[in-house]
């Protein structure tokens, strides 16, 4: 995990489970801001005044479907093994790729991809709160602060504002929970490590025409599957993340699925958890609204790509219409959407 400094304090809607030090171990469920995404905490251990730990949970990841039913698409198992006072945050990332959890007697948080894979974090040490904001001001972005239509915007993608404080500075950052990364706000540009940097280099790289992909995945996963080179899940791993899509959509049988898993999780852990990255409207959009300029050029050229033909191209156009964009590439209709008239 990174360390983020002695002094967070983090503002976003509602969506927490804060310490109930008198009441013992609690289920608990999360939302997306735009609903889309659900994440259920339950007790195994039980809740109430005579559970203070250890504490045993399963956590529950929910997609809503085109019928407005959410859908459990993962789940796991996680304990903490202490008599702390009960305690647990919950940030559910808005692409869909996971969730922050932060349990008791844990100094920091751990992302979690839908199925618990551990897909990074960060820690804290000596002071860290949390303060629920849903006024016109969830933000310290000064632009924001004058558009509340903004200050929405950015809350449904996932960029939560941070004043942090290192050797006794106090900055003000933006925290992109798609990414795990901060953006200062002044300067507008995103902390970049190592692992950010290759996935932005993979946004910006050019995707094989899905026929041709599948052309070379196919005969390898049946040589993999079929344990007759050992090579197969290098060259796997070599097709990169543009794989991932293919994986999602694959029906396989459990042990076949077990085989491929290593190759999925790896693929995962380089796009943060997200599956089609280059097609993931909330996610490109929160990249668009950091202004950072090496994300907002990524995203463009994904959206260029994800785009009908006829529809405008700047980041102004296309933030202004993300909702519609998202509502027509969950329908599998973007090829439908048009401009608004002069």
């Amino acid at each position: 995990m990174a360390k983020i400094g002695v002094l967070v304090v983090l503002l976003f809607s509602a969506s927490w489970l804060p310490a109930q030090c008198c009441l013992g171990a609690q289920n608990a469920q999360v939302h997306t801001q735009d609903k889309r995404f659900l994440v259920k905490a339950i007790s195994l251990s039980g809740t109430g005044t005579g559970n203070h730990g250890p504490y045993h949970y399963r956590f529950l990841f929910l997609v809503r479907s085109k019928s407005g039913q959410f859908l459990e698409t993962g789940r796991f198992e996680r304990c903490y093994l202490t008599r702390e006072h009960f305690q647990m945050t919950i940030l559910p990332s808005p692409s869909g790729n996971g969730f922050f959890v932060r349990g008791p007697s844990e100094s920091g948080f751990t992302f979690f991809g839908p199925a618990g894979q551990n897909l990074g974090g960060f820690t804290l040490s000596d002071s860290f709160w949390f303060s629920v904001d849903d006024s016109t001001k969830p933000t310290d972005d000064q632009d924001s602060k004058s558009d509340p239509k903004r200050s929405a915007t950015l809350k449904k993608l996932g960029i939560i504002s941070c004043n942090l404080a290192v050797g006794g500075q106090r900055n003000e950052v933006s925290f992109l929970l798609p990414l795990f990364t901060t953006v200062d706000s002044r300067t507008r540009t995103i902390a970049k490590q190592k692992r950010l940097v290759a996935f932005v280099e993979f946004l910006s790289s050019r995707t094989l025409k899905k026929e041709k992909l599948q052309a070379q995945v196919t005969p390898l996963i049946r040589i993999l599957l079929s344990k007759k080179s050992a090579d197969a899940s290098d060259k796997l791993l070599a097709l990169g993340p543009q794989i991932l899509p293919l994986f999602a959509a694959l029906k396989l049988k459990d042990r076949n699925q077990v085989a491929l898993s290593s190759i999925r999780d790896k693929l995962l852990f380089k796009t943060f958890g997200h599956v089609d990255a280059k097609r993931n409207v909330v996610l490109l959009g929160s990249l668009l609204a950091s202004e950072d300029k090496i994300m907002v050029a990524a995203a463009l050229k994904c959206f260029d790509e994800l785009l009908p033909p006829k529809l405008p191209r700047s980041a102004e156009w296309i933030l202004m219409n993300l909702d519609n964009i998202q509502t027509m590439r969950d329908k599998g209709e973007l090829s439908r959407l048009l401009p608004e008239p002069r």
